[in-house]
């Protein structure tokens, strides 16, 4: 039997929300962190009526700036906060900035629609809310729990 192994990082898959599309369980968990910050900006947006202004391409550059920020304040304070996380954090954004279909595709299967009345998300607008360390995310329209993201680090 074939070893299955992460498209990113080249560990095993072992399960996890995204196994499916590649991704072991830690740069899943990166991949949920990068999904929830992007459905963030969509609701602030859609908020602000500008609802088609963020794209794919905008939210990846706007967290390549972010680590990079992070990744400068660390190296002047000599400290890192979590190392290995925004070292695989770089490691899954540079895949996905080669790969933008791939985000795009795992957005589009998984977050196109809601799965209780039917709602497209391109159009309507989503609804976010946080609580303690979870960002929920739900439909605007009828308010259906559409995934929860566990987020206890310091906001991007």
């Amino acid at each position: 039997m074939e070893l299955s192994v992460c498209k990113v990082c080249g560990e095993e898959l072992v399960g996890g929300t995204y196994e499916k599309f590649g991704f072991c369980p830690v740069c899943g968990d990166i991949l949920d962190d990068i999904i929830a910050k992007y459905l963030e900006l969509v609701a602030k947006k859609c908020s602000e009526k500008e609802f088609d202004e963020i794209t794919y391409e905008v939210i990846l550059r706007y967290l390549d700036e972010i680590v990079d920020w992070v990744e400068y304040f660390e190296e002047l304070d000599e400290y890192s906060s979590d190392q290995k996380y925004y070292e695989r954090f770089r490691m899954v954004l540079n895949w996905l900035e080669d790969r933008r279909n791939k985000f795009e595709d795992v957005v589009t299967k998984k977050f196109k629609k809601c799965e209780a009345c039917g709602a497209d998300f391109s159009r309507n607008c989503i609804q976010i809310e946080r609580d303690g360390d979870w960002i929920r995310v739900y439909c605007g329209s009828c308010g259906f729990l559409i995934s929860k993201h566990y987020s206890p680090k310091v906001e991007l």
